[in-house]
């Protein structure tokens, strides 16, 4: 079913990131409303356990309890984030925040490369507050949930997807492509995010998206043709107005038989 929905696999990916960073960013926002000292962090991991591929994702994010379990995680297109709870949660904190994430969609868009899921989380309730740990284990495409008592200690969520040998998407690349598709995947996040595959471990965080180039943002899925044409523009001439920091770098153009034009756009 989630192939139905997504065709590319990378969604995957990218869903558990944004999930991810989303859980980070509303608990800070809560955080900072109690006064509380919280520092945002995802690890992500991809490694080998007993011959078997696991994709991990770990966040200290709000996490989650039973409730928001039954009523969104394991609902299919049910949103927390488009819910009355959550807008109650915003007006009653005060709390600014805005997702990115389609929460509950994401979780189905694993089973395109996994068809088991071991989550462990606890949420945040109040200032020093959170819930009783939870134990998910979350069995093929039919999302057969099994839940236990958790033994998490800290508030947050732990996502492991054992991957398909079949069609585990990044069986053949390399541990440094691999931690390239994560940065691909998020370009700019806005806190720390840490990358560890069996050989190395990366860190990319809010400052990163200044090291990007354009060129390393290209799809090279285009095979070569008489009617396929790249053309560069800089914009790099201060005297003519442009600053460094309000410039648009290499700006390409690909523009085919048809008149189709498909561009994109680095801008610092």
């Amino acid at each position: 079913m989630g192939t139905k929905l997504y065709g590319d696999t990378g969604v995957a990916l990218r869903e558990l990131i944004q999930n991810s960073i989303d859980a980070c960013l509303l608990r800070k926002a809560l955080e900072d409303k109690w006064v509380n000292d919280y520092k945002p962090f995802i690890e992500l991991k991809y490694y080998q356990d007993n011959n078997e591929p696991i994709l991990e994702v770990n966040d200290n994010g709000i996490g989650m309890d039973q409730y928001i379990i039954d009523t969104y995680y394991s609902t299919v297109g049910s949103s927390f984030y488009k819910s009355s709870d959550f807008y109650s949660l915003r007006s009653e904190t005060g709390a600014d925040f805005v997702p990115i994430s389609r929460f509950g969609i994401g979780l189905l868009s694993c089973f395109m490369i996994a068809d088991t899921i071991l989550v462990d989380t606890r949420k945040v309730y109040g200032p020093h507050k959170s819930s009783n740990p939870i134990s998910l284990i979350i069995e093929g495409q039919d999302s057969i949930f099994w839940v236990k008592d958790g033994v998490r200690e800290i508030p947050g969520t732990q996502t492991k997807l054992i991957l398909r040998k079949k069609e585990n998407p990044w069986q053949d690349l390399s541990d440094d492509n691999f931690i390239k598709l994560v940065e691909e995947a998020v370009p700019n996040p806005p806190f720390s995010i840490q990358i560890k595959t069996l050989s190395q471990t990366r860190k990319r965080d809010e400052h990163s998206f200044k090291e990007l180039i354009a060129s390393s943002l290209k799809d090279y899925s285009w095979n070569k043709h008489e009617n396929l044409k790249e053309i560069e523009i800089l914009f790099d001439d201060i005297s003519e107005g442009y600053k460094h920091d309000l410039c648009l770098m290499p700006l390409y153009f690909l523009i085919y038989a048809n008149s189709c034009v498909r561009f994109f756009i680095l801008w610092h």
